[in-house]
């Protein structure tokens, strides 16, 4: 069979089909090699799984004591388990084979808690158990294999003789939340409605339902876990047998049906509905090992009977019926902290859950956050005292600039909120170190920093967008290119923002851990942002291109002109980031979804610094003429008194060979120099040197824009512009003319 060295692990040992299992894995030489771990209530009293095992001496096991109907004795043993692993004392479990099982028929009881006894035992102590022990699996070869049943699917043919689901009302088993619960505390079914046999089995189905829905919903997680993706967990129905769980049936069905009835047909129709509990451990075990057609090296999800594929009841295959919340508001009911306390996956081989003080990496965003907020809440106020002091010109740009602010600002915000520090989030701390309570939380955050983030992006585009509008409105196909460009990024940030939302957030029959939810978002929201980052980075090179065209256009040096260029590219910083941020994404090296609160770090610094570097960007074509305007008067007045000091007997002829031939002979007026050497005469100096400006030249007048027009206050290119438009104009006429 090619198996591999392993602990097989059968839980209701002693009972008739998990005594048939210990028998087959203690005296069949393929089993040699493997330890088996036999699970029973009470390991000081399981007589017949004793009883065999004294009959193969030399097979290695242990009797482990566990009680499926209490939790607290589930992760006791399984904690006693997973040490034994880690401590290499016994080798990985190999396949974990979930039998045990409880039918009331009809005396119908209930755990301490308040819980079906045929629920707790059949379901919920099996699926803790086996999240519990996911960790102490064969991350190669691991299969789990659960023991289902023909009551599952109220509509299997098996189930007419005995018309336990004749009546409609029993057709649909988990129709909504309230017939979960009903199901949880046993009032579906209950033996005070029908006190027949057929109430248990009802609620025997029920359990087994919910079991086969493990197998669909566990083997979706497995398969998106890098460590445990080549986990198998498949399910059979090993057909009506004569075992333990008939032991609180009536007389007639316990000893007449089961005890001489069942058996005769068995012997005379071995491959009928019904068989040994030995044949039945035959293919339980062959479905934990074999990896021949039709089970393959891999059978995932997949469920049996009699060898041949079978398929699973349209309930159990609904994924909205599957909905974890299902699972974990029993969790919560009966057990307030297992939500505060459980992982959201299990950690690594060798690694431990740490909840309170985990390893994190909080502080890069930290520090990230308070660098550029600092310095767009800088630039972006000295923007608005140049528009509101200087040139008086406040605009729409500058009110979109502000609300992108406000919007960067609380999307930072809302990352220090999803921190592990200082928010109590998830963010920067690997995901075996997340308690399921605060996941939940988190979700909600996450769509709302995947929209705000897409609103903040599109308010700064529109932002840059105005602001061209605003210097090149005279130039016609630019006009059109910024409409055009506005249309296109509001368009997409509605469309984007709405499939999010549908794809993100819960619909009224869901919540924010159904799986319906989790996997419609996982398989939308993925591309849809990764789609949303391309368009970013195709629209911020779109938006570069809109100023620099027109550079070329403008009566500037050659100098100034590329001074001027560098001013608009530093709009590639935010291109970078978006780039950035796609390689991230691109590369599972870097970005690891199964640990996505420890690896997508990089990804939202990207963010941050593509939105905020946005911003800064923003805001320098307006900011930089202040500081220009004024380093420009205090060199030339700096270098008028150096060279005066230097030449101080300089002529007037001498300074006039120096201007070109198109220069008027008056030299440019600059402040005078203090006459005195007191603190107060340079301090009056330099205050002149605000106050004026050189005085241009005729060549100067003649250009009509100069990089002093550029740089002004107001940042006014419409008199060139108007005048290159005019001049086109006028050459197309003059063009027109001639060709008459």
């Amino acid at each position: 069979m090619g198996i591999a060295k392993g602990t097989i692990l059968t839980t209701g040992a002693n009972g008739g089909l998990g005594s048939a299992i210990a028998d087959q894995v203690a005296s069949q030489p393929k089993f040699a090699e493997y330890h088996g771990l036999y699970v029973v209530r009470e390991s000081t009293s399981a007589p017949t799984l004793k009883s065999i095992l004294s009959k193969s001496p030399s097979h290695s096991h242990d009797i482990v004591s566990l009680d499926l109907a209490n939790l607290d004795s589930v992760r006791q043993a399984a904690e006693t388990i997973n040490a034994r692993v880690a401590a290499e004392t016994i080798p990985p479990i190999r396949a974990l084979i979930l039998n045990a099982g409880f039918q009331d028929f009809g005396k119908q009881v209930w755990t301490d808690d308040g819980l079906d006894m045929t629920f707790s035992a059949n379901y919920l102590g099996h699926w803790l158990l086996t999240l519990l022990l996911l960790k102490s699996m064969d991350k190669d070869y691991g299969r789990i294999v659960l023991v289902g049943s023909q009551s599952h699917d109220p509509y299997d043919k098996r189930n007419e003789r005995t018309q336990a689901f004749a009546d409609e009302k029993y057709k649909s088993i988990m129709h909504d939340q309230a017939s979960f619960e009903a199901i949880v505390k046993g009032t579906w079914s209950s033996a005070q409605e029908d006190p027949s046999w057929r109430s248990g089995f009802r609620r025997y189905g029920a359990s087994k339902l919910l079991s086969v829905m493990m197998i669909h919903e566990l083997q979706r997680r497995l398969d998106r876990d890098p460590v445990l993706n080549k986990v198998c967990i498949l399910g059979v129905d090993p057909g009506t047998m004569m075992t333990g769980l008939q032991r609180r049936a009536s007389w007639i069905i316990r000893v007449l049906v089961f005890g001489i009835i069942y058996p005769i047909v068995a012997m005379l129709m071995p491959n009928g509905l019904v068989r040994s509990t030995q044949k039945s451990a035959s293919q339980l075990l062959h479905a934990a090992f074999d990896s021949s057609p039709p089970l393959g090296e891999f059978p995932k999800g997949l469920y049996y009977f009699d060898t041949e594929l079978f398929e699973t009841s349209e309930e159990s295959r609904d994924p909205q019926k599957r909905d974890a919340d299902f699972h974990l508001h029993v969790y919560a009911s009966m057990d307030p902290g297992y939500l505060d306390r459980t992982p959201m996956r299990p950690p690594p081989l060798g690694r431990r859950s740490d909840f309170i003080n985990p390893e994190d990496r909080s502080y890069q965003l930290i520090i990230l956050i308070a660098v550029l907020s600092t310095l767009v809440v800088l630039l972006v106020s000295l923007r608005i005292y140049a528009r509101l002091k200087v040139t008086r010109s406040f605009g729409a740009d500058d009110w979109l600039c502000i609300i992108a602010t406000i919007l960067t600002l609380s999307y930072s915000g809302i990352i220090l909120h999803l921190l592990f520090r200082p928010g109590g989030g998830i963010l920067g701390i690997h995901l075996w170190d997340v308690p399921i309570s605060r996941y939940m939380d988190h979700q909600k955050g996450s769509l709302a920093d995947s929209v705000l983030i897409r609103i903040t992006n599109t308010t700064i585009k529109v932002a840059f967008l105005v602001f061209y509008l605003r210097l090149f409105s005279p130039v016609t196909h630019v006009r059109y290119l910024v409409w055009a460009g506005m249309a296109l990024v509001i368009t997409f940030c509605v469309v984007f923002v709405a499939i999010d939302v549908v794809a993100c957030a819960p619909f009224p029959s869901e919540n924010w851990l159904s799986p319906s939810l989790l996997e419609r978002c996982y398989r939308i929201a993925v591309d849809l942002i990764t789609a949303a980052v391309y368009f970013s980075l195709i629209t911020d090179f779109y938006i570069l291109f809109i100023p620099l065209h027109q550079v070329p256009n403008l009566g500037l040096s050659k100098k100034r002109k590329i001074g001027v260029s560098l001013i608009f590219l530093t709009g590639l910083l935010a291109a970078g980031a978006a780039l950035t941020n796609l390689i991230i994404r691109s590369d599972r090296t870097i970005f690891d979804q199964s640990d996505y609160t420890w690896t997508i770090i990089p990804v939202y610094a990207t963010s941050l610094i593509e939105i905020n570097v946005g911003l800064i960007c923003l805001s320098l074509p307006v900011v930089f003429v202040l500081f220009v305007g004024r380093f420009t008067s205090l060199s030339k007045s700096v270098s008028s008194w150096i060279k005066e000091r230097r030449s101080p007997r300089q002529n007037a002829g001498e300074s006039s060979s120096n201007l070109s031939p198109g220069d008027s002979a008056t030299p440019p007026q600059l402040s005078s120099i203090p006459s005195d050497t007191s603190f107060s005469g340079m301090r009056k100096f330099i205050r002149n040197i605000y106050r004026s400006r050189a005085q241009p030249s005729a060549r100067e007048e003649a250009t009509l824009t100069t990089f002093d027009d550029l740089t002004s206050a107001d940042l006014s290119y419409h008199l060139q512009l108007k005048t290159i438009q005019s001049k086109q104009t006028e050459k197309s006429r003059n063009t027109g003319q001639a060709s008459v």
